[in-house]
């Protein structure tokens, strides 16, 4: 039974909000963040990137969020944020040329975690988790929700469909990201639909932010236990969420690039990977690798490069095994490369989304990195099957789309639910 409550969000002021938000921090280059902080003292960039005095100044992290939580304070007060009036759930909805997503925002009780009605299907990065974990600790907000999938149910599209009907509370457009709608749910009888509907799941599965699920976790276990007289409606105890029926998600590829080939030649990496690849040199020429699951592209020393696992090679690998990302860990990262442990290893690094050559071209063209390894996207049965299984995928292995903006509403800590 899912435990998905409204809450009293946090939103821009209507007229602001499309300067307000902020897509992801690793979605900009250091210039356009240096332009942003610069001329829009309302971005939400503020909060995530706060200014430094000096900008040349290196202050601890614990500094940084204190100031990033003094600027969102400040925001708030001057009425660029403005607290719902009731606890709401609120109607978000993206449109991307031919993609609509439309999902419903709560708050969803982290014991939902545990007791693995909320199910993961990946692995995190533990310095990740524990870094997140001390930005909500002296932060205090959920400031971007994290995208939970469910089975389509009827009821819940019906309502949808007719609340999307009234005005929005905001609606704007951001470069890159579409355009972007958002209503506040306030009405008693909607809001007991909506929480009705959702005791009722006993499956629902993470699909993007793990990290920001574990770490929320981790976070309301440790306030629960300074805090023993808690009552169960702390914040601490829900984090946001966003949830989208099955149908509206979209999976895409997350590539590798690698440092080094761990004291490989060309030649002598070429010559391990044989053992359990065919391997076709295709030169300037990006290989498709669609027709095989498991086969990947392999960019290196300028050059591309068509993976394809040898007769019964994958099908040895244990069933929770047979992924293209694990697959790629067992065969080439782990036992050529020495990359064993992906959630704590710094030689490498991911790029998630439609995969774009080109940038991976430049990554390794640079000196940045060794390689590049493309790996095929995995499908919504594959992605419900693991989570349901129980097994966990390696860090990093879907892509979820929409991607969402930062600011938009924002879930207060403080707040009892």
């Amino acid at each position: 039974m899912a435990r998905f409550l409204p809450f009293k969000g946090i939103l821009p002021n209507k007229e602001m909000a499309s300067k307000v938000v902020s897509r992801p921090f690793d979605n900009y280059t250091k210039a356009e963040i240096k332009e942003i902080l610069k001329n829009n003292p309302a971005s939400f960039l503020n909060v995530i990137v706060p200014s430094i005095p000096n900008e040349h100044d290196k202050i601890p992290y614990e500094k940084k969020l204190k100031l990033g939580k003094l600027t969102f304070d400040k925001l708030f007060q001057q009425h660029i944020f403005k607290a719902s009036e009731k606890s709401c759930y609120y109607l978000y909805r993206q449109t991307q040329e031919e993609d609509q997503y439309t999902g419903i925002i709560g708050a969803i009780s982290i014991d939902d975690c545990v007791d693995k009605v909320v199910k993961p299907h990946e692995q995190t990065l533990e310095h990740k988790e524990e870094k997140l974990k001390e930005y909500l600790k002296i932060i205090d907000i959920n400031a971007e929700p994290v995208v939970i999938s469910y089975k389509a149910d009827h009821i819940l599209n019906d309502l949808v469909e007719e609340l999307t009907q009234q005005p929005p509370y905001a609606q704007f457009d951001h470069p890159g990201f579409g355009h972007h709608e958002l209503w506040e749910i306030a009405d008693e009888k909607s809001i007991l639909i909506i929480q009705e509907r959702f005791s009722t799941f006993n499956e629902l599965y993470i699909a993007d932010g793990h990290h920001r699920t574990a770490s929320s976790v981790l976070y309301g276990e440790e306030m629960r236990v300074t805090n023993p007289g808690s009552t169960g409606k702390e914040a601490y105890n829900y984090f946001m969420a966003l949830m989208f029926p099955h149908h509206q998600i979209r999976l895409r590829e997350f590539n590798r690039l690698v440092k080094d080939l761990h004291g490989y030649t060309i030649e002598q990496l070429i010559k391990a990977l044989e053992k359990d690849f065919e391997v076709l040199h295709t030169g300037n020429n990006f290989p498709e690798t669609a027709d095989w699951l498991f086969s990947f592209a392999m960019y290196v020393d300028k050059d591309w490069y068509h993976l394809i696992p040898k007769d019964g090679v994958v099908e040895k690998l244990p069933e929770d095994h047979q992924l293209p990302t694990q697959v790629l860990t067992d065969l080439i990262l782990s036992p050529i490369l020495e990359i064993h442990d992906l959630r704590k290893d710094k030689r490498i690094a991911f790029i998630g989304g439609r995969t774009n050559h080109e940038l991976l071209e430049r990554k390794v063209n640079s000196g940045e990195f060794a390689a590049a390894f493309v790996v095929n996207k995995i499908s919504i049965p594959l992605f419900k099957k693991f989570a349901d299984n129980g097994w966990y995928m390696p860090p990093k292995s879907t892509y979820f789309e929409p991607k969402l903006l930062s600011g938009l509403v924002v879930y207060s800590l403080k707040e009892d639910l």
